[in-house]
């Protein structure tokens, strides 16, 4: 069977092993009454983009003035790259619809 790729701990080291990859920044709002936890768990564990080979890496919550919340996750993730990664977004929307306001 094929090697499957070990987890990437730093951008660093996802750079150098794999060019193919690009990193993406995200910054999520979640609707009204999720937790930050919530948030997290659910694009961490629910958002993927099979092809694409997503991969979530570092998340924080950050003040968000625009954010009916008054914070929004901003997190970093990398998928393989074809130019399209912007995307990424509606994937986000779309299969954490039930926590996330807007991506």
């Amino acid at each position: 069977p094929p090697m499957s790729d070990p987890p990437v701990d730093s951008r660093d080291a996802l750079w150098a092993s794999d060019r193919t990859r690009v990193a993406v920044c995200v910054r999520v709002v979640p609707v009204p009454g999720v937790t930050y936890e919530g948030l997290r768990d659910e694009v961490f564990t629910k958002v993927e983009w099979g092809d694409r080979n997503l991969r979530w890496h570092e998340s924080r919550k950050a003040t968000d003035a625009d954010s009916p919340s008054g914070w929004s996750m901003e997190c970093t993730a990398s998928c393989l790259a074809h130019g399209d990664e912007q995307l990424v977004v509606h994937r986000i929307e779309a299969c954490a619809c039930d926590v996330v306001h807007e991506a």
